[in-house]
């Protein structure tokens, strides 16, 4: 239920995952689910959306309007006009949102300008890379409006190099690989596509092939439009949505959110299945549950973390999508027989 707290309406949608995956293109949502969502919300329309990184603390001034809360991390603000910078919170430049139908589109360029801001706070401190979660946002964001045509794409394309070159200037091979990983996640089901072959091939060439990091990330964008235009051609033309194999579609979903907190049901829904069906199909094409499997790609991605970056250890539970660093603790030494630490140290 919303809570009202001061002059501002706070809207818990932690637990409702329609907005979240619209917003990082993992579904769409319709005009009139959106009309139905900010039916009561205190909040008139045309108004303006502002994204806040609020780190697990409340902000220390609340306008009126409403506070959303679609995941960890950000808070989203909807109010009637622009608000002034609040000290020692990072927020960025006020959005316009003319309407309901507008509020995926909105909230998507305020994280865009959060972390434009968030880039140049970072310029004073080049020693403090930006988080983890800033690079899984971008790359949600970027593939959702590369594959949609979407005017600012390639602007946040480029805003995530800026981000995953931060992250990963320390190691040519792990930037490579994230690179491929951003590849691998825009193209997914376009390989039937006239030319994809080809042009994937030569991004793949050129990450592999080039040693300067400002040519490779130049280069790679430039490949990237390329490539996104054939997946439009792909997600067009594709009459069946749900083809191609139950298991596989389902082992794809999890590759590409297993940073975030899924469940069975979650992906069901991402496969067009019920729950129990998936779960009998999945565990008779592959032995395991999909939990399980699950786990076992978090672990893989983790120890690969451990080995090719200095992270801190609670930032590699973060990015493989373990809700806290006990989780990943308990669940690590149960699997690999070491605690992360020790892993880490004895390689």
């Amino acid at each position: 239920m919303p809570k009202i707290g001061y002059t501002m309406m706070d809207i818990d949608l932690l637990s409702d995952r329609s907005l979240y995956d619209a917003i990082y293109g993992h579904a769409r949502v319709s005009p009139e689910s959106l009309q139905e969502l900010v039916r009561d919300w205190p909040i008139a329309f045309p108004c303006v959306v502002i994204a806040i990184q609020h780190g697990g603390r409340p902000a220390p001034v609340r306008p009126a309007g409403v506070s959303l809360f679609v995941h960890p991390g950000l808070i989203y603000w909807l109010v009637p006009e622009p608000q002034a910078p609040l000290d020692g919170v990072l927020m960025g430049e006020p959005q316009p949102c003319p309407a309901p139908d507008d509020l995926v589109d909105s909230i998507q360029h305020a994280i865009i300008s959060m972390r434009r801001q968030e880039l140049l706070a970072l310029g004073d401190r080049p020693a403090t890379p930006p988080s983890p979660e800033t690079d899984r946002q971008l790359v949600a964001l970027a593939v959702a409006q590369l594959r949609a045509a979407h005017p600012a794409g390639g602007d946040t394309l480029e805003l995530w190099l800026k981000v995953a070159h931060a992250l990963y200037n320390r190691s040519l091979n792990l930037l490579r690989r994230r690179l491929i990983e951003f590849l691998s996640t825009l193209t997914d089901d376009s390989a039937e596509v006239p030319g994809y072959s080809q042009a994937y091939e030569l991004a793949v060439r050129h990450v592999y092939g080039t040693f300067v990091i400002s040519e490779l990330l130049a280069g790679f964008a430039a490949h990237v439009m390329a490539v996104a235009g054939l997946c439009r051609s792909s997600l067009a033309t594709r009459v069946d949505p749900g083809s191609g194999g139950l298991v596989e579609r389902a082992q794809a979903y999890i590759a590409a959110t297993y940073r975030q907190p899924i469940q069975l049901q979650h992906v069901a829904q991402a496969v067009g299945v019920t729950a129990p069906h998936l779960a009998r199909q999945f565990r008779a094409a592959t032995g395991q549950t999909i939990g399980q499997a699950l786990m076992d790609l978090r672990l893989r991605e983790a120890r690969i973390l451990l080995i090719d970056t200095d992270w801190p250890i609670r930032a590699v539970a973060a990015d493989c999508g373990f809700g806290s660093q006990e989780h990943f603790h308990r669940s690590f030494k149960r699997e690999l027989g070491m605690p992360p630490g020790a892993y880490r140290a004895a390689r």
